[in-house]
């Protein structure tokens, strides 16, 4: 299950490691792992999943976490993980939209890579207005 969840995790833009490290701590019985026990789980080197976690970590999929009386850490689900992802990609749209606008005002909507840019624009705010909307859609759903 965590190989293919992996898998199809990298399918949709996640870095493959990082997406079979996601698929290993989603699948843990705990929602969370030590870096160790990531390692042992998917057969790859300390570099390798502190390369992964990072990622994880920056997109705020995982969280950080410590193990009582050590000094390792380990690393977690948020609460509303899949609505986090779901946020990260909304504001990656707006950044995407924001970057598409100034290359308008720099090439002029008129010309034709003005006009890709423009479409590239309105279409990056369409879908991080949706990803507002199903993000509250599903608070509410989920009675909060």
């Amino acid at each position: 299950m965590t190989e293919r969840l992996g898998t199809e995790l990298a399918a949709s833009g996640i870095p493959r490691m990082s997406a079979h490290v996601y698929a290993a701590i989603l699948t843990s019985s705990e929602g969370e792992l030590t870096a160790a026990e990531i390692g042992k789980r998917l057969q790859i080197s300390a570099a390798t999943v502190s390369k992964a976690v990072q990622y994880l970590l920056q997109v705020r999929l995982v969280q950080r976490g410590y193990v009582p009386g050590t000094r390792r850490d380990r690393y977690m689900l948020g609460e509303d993980f899949w609505a986090g992802m779901f946020d990260n990609r909304g504001r990656w749209l707006r950044s995407l939209a924001d970057v598409a606008a100034e290359g308008v005002a720099a090439l002029g909507e008129s010309s034709q890579s003005g006009t890709r840019l423009a479409t590239l624009r309105d279409f990056s705010e369409f879908a991080a207005s949706e990803m507002d909307d199903l993000y509250e859609r599903w608070q509410r759903k989920q009675g909060q």
